[in-house]
């Protein structure tokens, strides 16, 4: 059996992984920064009242190249060459029962105000060079319904571990209102009815929790502020039910001065690799010539 977690020992795993991967986090945030075109300063000038040219190119070169993801058509064919009449038909009816199950997954995530699965993981992978997230049947707790969750993760706020046969755990950090928590998860912080729910609810729009989405061999588990807000349930699945991986044909290098850490963040680059420090001189040089001319 493997065992399970408390909720400080999780939260303790993915802040030592914080570190490990420091350096990928910094060049995701990097290039975040890059794509919400964030005004440019050079950093080793002091320049507080000089004019600044920030360049758009890598804003525009990243939509068009996202539009070209997700405009693809996404097929699915289940190999039925050689096969009889009737395992053809049941093999046509798993394909469209396939895309009937993702396009009722895109219908949940929009009723949760995010975009498709497709547009998502076409921009995570431009952005940040990886792609994960989990995917597995669940049952909705008030309809009994069972349905798909396909859900893209951030891989910046994504910890790992591996194994010899792949993924040991995988842990999605993200940040949520006390009042989503309340909603989600309405034992962890119960409220009376009445002036002081709807009190409450005001207050803690503001308060903001780390949640912890932990998925293991065999366990699911969701930790918040330290407490179990989903208690270690099976999953049921052989294998972890997650999707994880980086894009790109560079393998991770483990160099003589480095264990693999410093060179974490060559490993599933992002489409701004070959273009980072042409962005940065273009935005110095143009920088000065507003300042000239002015």
């Amino acid at each position: 059996a493997v065992p399970i977690p408390t909720p400080k020992q999780i939260e303790t795993l993915v802040a030592s992984f914080d570190i490990y991967a420091g350096d990928l986090r910094k060049r995701m945030e990097d290039d975040w920064q890059r794509l919400v075109l964030t005004p440019f300063v050079d950093q080793d000038e002091n320049d507080e009242g000089y004019r600044h040219y920030t360049s758009n190119e890598p804003q525009t070169y990243f939509n068009t190249f996202v539009a070209k993801l997700v405009s693809a058509t996404l097929n699915f064919r289940i190999p039925v060459a050689k096969a009889q009449r009737k395992k053809r038909e049941r093999e046509a009816a798993k394909e469209r029962f396939i895309t009937g199950l993702l396009a009722q997954n895109d219908e949940r995530l929009a009723r949760l105000g995010e975009q498709p699965l497709k547009t998502t993981l076409a921009s995570l992978i431009a952005l940040r060079g990886w792609y994960c997230g989990r995917c597995y049947l669940t049952k909705d707790p008030v309809s009994g319904e069972t349905y798909l969750d396909a859900t893209p993760w951030d891989p910046m706020h994504v910890s790992w571990g591996m194994g010899p046969r792949g993924l040991k755990w995988a842990c999605h950090k993200s940040k949520k209102t006390k009042a989503e928590v309340r909603a989600e998860y309405p034992s962890l912080y119960p409220v009376a009815s009445g002036d002081e729910y709807f009190a409450s609810l005001e207050q803690d729009d503001v308060t903001e929790l780390d949640v912890y989405d932990w998925w293991d061999e065999e366990n699911n588990i969701v930790a918040i502020d330290g407490m179990y807000a989903k208690e270690p349930i099976p999953h049921g699945s052989p294998n972890i039910p997650t999707f994880f991986g980086n894009v790109g044909l560079l393998p991770l290098i483990r160099s003589l001065n480095s264990l693999g850490r410093n060179n974490l963040k060559h490993q599933g680059e992002s489409i701004f690799a070959l273009n980072r420090g042409i962005y940065d001189e273009l935005n110095l040089v143009m920088s000065t010539m507003l300042q000239l001319v002015a």
